[in-house]
């Protein structure tokens, strides 16, 4: 192979004979890795692994895969087996190919394309966890209308294209199985609060704060802000609900597969937005 000049080029042939060392070993690191992922396939049962969801999902545990010839066994094991080899290759495959490519590039195109290649791979590990999941549990208000607005509107987009089933939880009950009180509260701004009872999704409401204490004593509600530990003085304060605690939460409906319709599931605001106020004030006007 002919010396390289100071700009990095070589000659046709030459660069002819680098890709095909660099495919060769790129190749033979697949075949090792099939290899490898043939036995890890046989010692962990993957094939297994992979079928458990497809168990849980039918509710059927004694469910077992349908062959179609003598060989489907086999071959499925061992593309498996392919489709691991080439996930433990994959960095000296990556590697071979950014060293062929990386002496024609400029400076800045490395500095653009290195940070979009790292970027891939967390996008690749969120895309993997998101397809593993068994079920999404999110929280459909009370809130502010973009946080609860934004959120559902991500977790609706991913459980639509990861085929994953998603569960609406209300903020309030999540709280108040947390704190194991009889109520709890939030604070829903313009001095007013959300309040729910637990087990009562439906009565949630949007009080002052003198509805509250002659609904509910104070000393049966769980709050979770400072400012609404101010007001209601007696409330007793807790920790703010996590993501585990809604899946706490929610376990008896994953476990009893009740989930929520993606078409029909909507936000759990308790209040009209300003737009809808204005746009009433306005249309009472023009009757007037």
């Amino acid at each position: 192979m002919s010396a390289r000049n100071p700009r990095g080029e070589m000659p046709f042939l030459d660069h002819l004979e680098e890709l095909r060392w660099r495919i060769l070993w790129s190749l033979l690191a697949v075949a090792i890795g099939t290899v490898v992922g043939l036995a890890l396939c046989y010692r962990f049962n993957v094939l297994g692994l992979l079928v458990a969801p497809v168990r849980w999902g039918s509710s059927d545990p004694d469910l077992r895969l349908v062959f179609l010839s003598p060989t489907a066994p086999f071959f499925i094991t061992l593309k498996l087996a392919l489709v691991v080899g080439f996930l433990l290759a994959s960095p000296i495959v990556f590697y071979q190919a950014w060293a062929f490519l990386a002496p024609a590039l400029e400076p800045h195109e490395k500095k653009a394309i290195v940070p979009a290649l790292y970027f891939g791979l967390v996008l690749f590990a969120c895309g993997v966890a998101v397809a593993n999941l068994g079920a999404m549990v999110v929280v459909r208000g009370p809130g502010s209308f973009t946080g609860v607005r934004v959120g559902l509107s991500t977790a609706k987009g991913l459980a639509q294209a990861a085929g994953v089933a998603v569960i609406g939880v209300s903020r309030l009950q999540v709280l108040a199985q947390k704190a194991g009180s009889r109520a709890a509260v939030l604070d829903a701004g313009r001095g007013e609060i959300y309040l729910g009872l637990a087990g009562d999704e439906a009565g949630e409401a949007l009080m002052k704060p003198g509805e509250v204490r002659e609904r509910v004593d104070e000393r049966e509600i769980a709050c979770c802000e400072q400012k609404t530990a101010e007001v209601l003085t007696g409330a007793r304060m807790v920790g703010a609900p996590t993501a585990e605690d809604e899946v706490r939460y929610a376990q008896g409906r994953i476990l009893g597969r009740d989930f929520d319709d993606l078409a029909g599931m909507d936000a759990h605001y308790l209040r009209r937005s300003e737009a809808e106020i204005v746009a009433e004030r306005r249309a009472a006007g023009k009757a007037g």
